[in-house]
């Protein structure tokens, strides 16, 4: 029964969340919906608020500024959000990336059939469709679980090493809109960027404390801003060196090519050039990079030049 009044507060969460996606895609309230809030309110509803917001923070990373620019990316991104927690802890979490992997595939498959179904029928059959694929998915868990229970577990370590490589990418992706869209980056995007860098930094000392610094830091730098106390130039540059500085930080590399703090650094930095190269040169999106990473750092754990 627990189970059952669960799924169905996740699924009314995802209506929700779906219906506001779509109704303010297109305006300026779109970002009022963030994974950073989403996640610990569906992991609070299935019970591990504190999973939930390592999922919010991530995703909230690699496709948070998506909400800025229509084509640079992954669209549903908070529907990829709770996905990815109700996928992680409905299978007990025998896996992060797996869940989130499996979420962010479903969730594209959920958004062509969206934009397709959408100009033909009405957007409150969309809401009973996705209903009913969410209660569909409870259902079959059990056989999920099984699924990846037999996944071998050394693949499943590989997995969890290349999870460490991901926050690189999301730092790329905050510095290539930077260089981009240099020009027309507004006051509101660029506070943005600072504030998800400086809450994720927070979140190496209290995951917690990255939700308020987040929201204070937004609305404080955008003043400051506002108030003419701050110009957009020495935002931008800001926010570019605390990401330089940050990526040693957030991103988890262990390895036999790790012998000093120094090259600790420079591979950090390597990591953050490369996929931000990747976006400016040849207009990679988030989506793509994103399995490129998994794949690589599987590749290099199973050289033995990650652990």
């Amino acid at each position: 029964m627990e189970t059952i009044i669960k799924a169905i507060l996740v699924t009314i969460l995802v209506s929700f969340i779906s219906l506001g996606e779509r109704k303010l895609l297109t305006t300026k309230y779109r970002y009022l919906l963030r994974p950073i809030w989403i996640a610990p309110l569906g992991g609070f509803l299935l019970g591990n608020p504190a999973l939930g917001l390592n999922i919010g923070l991530l995703v909230e990373l690699i496709w948070g500024s998506r909400h800025f620019y229509l084509d640079f990316g992954l669209k549903y991104i908070n529907l990829a959000t709770i996905l990815a927690v109700v996928l992680i802890l409905f299978t007990d979490n025998i896996s992060f990336v797996v869940g989130l992997t499996l979420a962010l595939l479903l969730t594209y498959i959920l958004q062509v059939l969206i934009e397709e179904a959408g100009e033909v029928i009405g957007s409150w059959f969309l809401e009973i469709g996705l209903a009913a694929f969410f209660l569909t998915l409870f259902l079959f868990t059990p056989v999920l679980q099984a699924v990846l229970g037999r996944i071998p577990a050394q693949f499943l370590e590989s997995l969890t090493i290349a999870r460490g490589l991901l926050p690189a990418l999301g730092l790329a992706v905050i510095l290539a809109q930077l260089l981009l869209f240099k020009r027309s980056l507004r006051a509101q995007q660029l506070a943005y960027c600072l504030a998800l860098v400086v809450a994720l930094l927070s979140s190496l000392v209290d995951p917690w404390l990255s939700l308020p610094i987040f929201f204070v830091f937004w609305a404080g730098s955008y003043r400051l801003i506002q108030l003419e106390l701050f110009s957009q130039s020495q935002l931008r540059f800001l926010v570019v060196v605390m990401v330089v500085f940050s990526a040693p930080f957030l991103v988890d590399l262990a390895g036999p090519l790790i012998t000093s703090q120094l090259r600790l650094v420079l591979w950090a930095q390597a990591l953050l050039s490369v996929p931000a190269l990747l976006l400016l040169k040849f207009k990679v999106t988030q989506f793509e990079l994103y399995f490129l990473f998994l794949v690589g750092g599987i590749i290099f754990s199973k050289w033995g030049l990650l652990i």
